[in-house]
């Protein structure tokens, strides 16, 4: 075999071990590039698998719980004042739906309560901070009353409730803020509201909460409506009120419009109790008494 004829065999050899390199080399990637990426789609959670299988909500304080009682300090100068020297101590409930108690005579800056959201979000922090603010002014409330007392002013003194309740049903929790200060006999309780997502962190509005729980917007509506009307005529009734047919449909009416206008402005006050929806609607029927009450919708 002459020389040429050498070469250019070396030279075809050359080329089917090239060939058979890139063969192999190809394959190799293809089946590294095959396993990277079905690693990745195992660590993409399933459609149909629960959320909060595959991501629980992350606390801040994981040793507690999603609420917690909040121990803020105004640095009070006062922890205690009498509110009226000859007032028996005594405590006492106001029932509007939901139960709270409050102190006759000696009143105690420990009854001034509030929660803390234990949910590491933003929009946690947020609420967290409104709640420390109420606090504040109460704290602040309660040094400047205790400062009367003490100085022995001849000026009236008030009492204070701020106290909390909540209530978890499925992945809402529910937080209710009840508060008034008062310095007669009566009291006009006020309420904060917050509906989280224990799946998101987020707060429902009014359209999620009737969404998750499985009513229709119209239809709930309509029951509160009825709700509201009823509840006016009880109280005509309890407190023997006489009105003209035209004052009580005046008085229905505004309810209703009073009701659409919280629904419209998102300003719902809302929480979820054993699976329903209760709404807390202020309503005027004729006398001085303004306060809110709860309707529950039921299913």
């Amino acid at each position: 075999m002459d020389k040429k004829s050498k070469e250019n065999r070396k030279v075809s050899y050359i080329w089917i071990i090239i060939s058979i390199i890139l063969i192999v080399s190809v394959g190799i990637g293809g089946w590294l590039l095959g396993t990277k990426f079905a690693t990745r789609e195992d660590e993409i959670p399933k459609i149909d698998k629960p959320v909060e299988e595959t991501k629980k909500l992350e606390k801040e304080d994981e040793s507690k719980d999603y609420v917690y009682e909040a121990s803020y300090s105004y640095e009070n100068k006062y922890q205690t004042y009498k509110e009226f020297p000859n007032v028996k101590d005594e405590i006492k409930k106001i029932n509007y739906g939901i139960e709270v108690e409050y102190r006759e005579g000696t009143q105690y800056l420990e009854d001034l309560r509030v929660p803390y959201i234990n949910i590491k979000t933003e929009v946690a922090q947020k609420v967290n901070e409104q709640i420390k603010n109420l606090y504040l002014e109460y704290a602040l409330s309660f040094d400047t009353n205790a400062k009367i007392v003490n100085d022995k002013e001849d000026l009236p003194v008030a009492r204070h409730i701020l106290t909390y309740q909540t209530y978890i049903h499925q992945d809402i929790l529910s937080v209710i803020i009840i508060y008034d200060k008062e310095a007669t006999s009566n009291w006009n309780l006020q309420y904060m509201t917050y509906n989280f997502d224990l799946k998101t962190g987020n707060v429902l509005s009014y359209e999620g909460l009737l969404s998750r729980l499985g009513y229709e917007k119209e239809t709930a509506q309509t029951e509160l409506e009825e709700l509201i009307g009823e509840k006016i005529k009880s109280l005509w009734t309890e407190y023997q009120i006489k009105l003209p047919v035209s004052e009580q449909e005046r008085f229905i009416l505004e309810a209703k419009e009073s009701l659409q206008e919280s629904i419209a402005s998102k300003k719902v006050l809302m929480f979820v109790k054993d699976g329903n929806l209760n709404v807390l609607e202020r309503i005027s029927y004729g006398t001085e008494d303004n306060s809110y009450y709860i309707f529950e919708l039921t299913k």
